[in-house]
């Protein structure tokens, strides 16, 4: 992606980080597109991989849906991401 998230840092893992990503632009019509995405989650399941649809919606000329799959490109990422204990852990502050 062209897009650079700016990441939240917690104990040196960079949330959000672009680079922790892998992206999947696909384009045809939404129900196409759509189906891409249900294999997509059997290749990478969502909870391993925490694959979703990042955006969706027609494309700039307005004659194909596109949608811009995301996946963790390890598991091991993607429960580091999990992990970040809450606000008031991180800050050692009860709410």
């Amino acid at each position: 992606m062209t897009e650079k998230n700016a990441g939240f840092v917690y104990d040196g893992f960079e949330y959000w980080l672009d680079e922790y990503f892998n992206y999947k632009v696909v384009t045809g019509s939404e129900a196409q597109c759509m189906q891409i995405f249900k294999q997509d989650i059997v290749t990478y399941p969502i909870a391993k991989y925490g694959t979703g649809v990042r955006q969706r919606g027609l494309d700039k000329n307005g004659n194909n849906y596109k949608v811009v799959i995301r996946w963790f490109k390890t598991e091991e990422l993607y429960s580091k991401h999990l992990n970040l204990p809450p606000t008031y852990v991180r800050n050692g502050k009860a709410l």
